[in-house]
């Protein structure tokens, strides 16, 4: 049975509802083997041991839909045997097409910032799932915001071999920009290499400094639903 708070978004209220949310299943063999359901356009990601119980799952969830899901044992255990039994949505990649840590990181990462909220304000952009727009073609993404791609993944990757395989995505290095009395990091990628809805921003001037103290005017965005 699901819990909602909000009305947001309309999501599955019982397990059989979740079995027929599902619209693929990739299962990535491997140490971990990893198993990915395609919900929503969401991706949730389990390795097998995680399967074995409801509780990666119901976080998962709740990262994804901010919605509360609750299964009994055995609940639980029909809703993943039956997901298993559906073929015709699963997808099994061999281990020798096994994409790299960081590539599946990489995929992760550009999937979340797709997803983002587009915000006119720097600051808000330090929040949870939102990105900066600054209306010359980059989109601004907060370390911090990295770092939680990266902790809820199953993989492992330094930040060094990250950066490498986001070479085509980002401009330049990352930079210190000072919001309030304190100076963040954010992540520059190109517009063009991403898949986020910017149109009809919202146009005003912001005024945002650098890690040297040096002011720079801006015109900056925020996306319309």
């Amino acid at each position: 049975m699901v819990f909602r708070w909000g009305e947001r978004m309309t999501v599955p209220k019982t397990n059989i509802e979740i079995l027929n949310a599902v619209t693929k299943i990739t299962i990535k063999n491997g140490d971990p083997t990893i198993y990915e359901f395609s919900i929503h356009g969401k991706i949730l990601k389990l390795t097998s041991e995680e399967l074995l119980s409801s509780k990666t799952f119901r976080i998962r969830w709740l990262d994804n839909f901010h919605s509360l899901v609750s299964f009994s044992n055995m609940e639980w255990s029909y809703l993943v045997a039956s997901l298993l039994s559906k073929v015709e949505l699963i997808d099994i990649v061999e281990r020798g097409d096994v994409l790299s840590p960081t590539k599946n990181i990489v995929d992760d990462l550009i999937h979340e910032i797709n997803e983002a909220v587009v915000v006119k304000n720097l600051k808000d952009a330090l929040d949870n799932g939102k990105v900066y727009y600054n209306g010359n073609g980059e989109i601004y993404v907060a370390n911090k915001f990295i770092q939680r791609v990266m902790q809820r993944s199953h993989e492992k990757a330094s930040i060094r071999a990250l950066r490498e395989e986001l070479d085509d995505y980002i401009s330049n290095n990352v930079i210190p920009l000072k919001v309030g009395k304190h100076s963040y990091r954010f992540w520059r990628f190109r517009l063009e290499k991403l898949c986020i809805d910017v149109n009809n921003p919202l146009e005003f001037e912001e005024e945002i400094e650098d890690g040297k103290d040096n002011k720079d005017i801006r015109s900056v965005g925020n996306r319309q639903n």
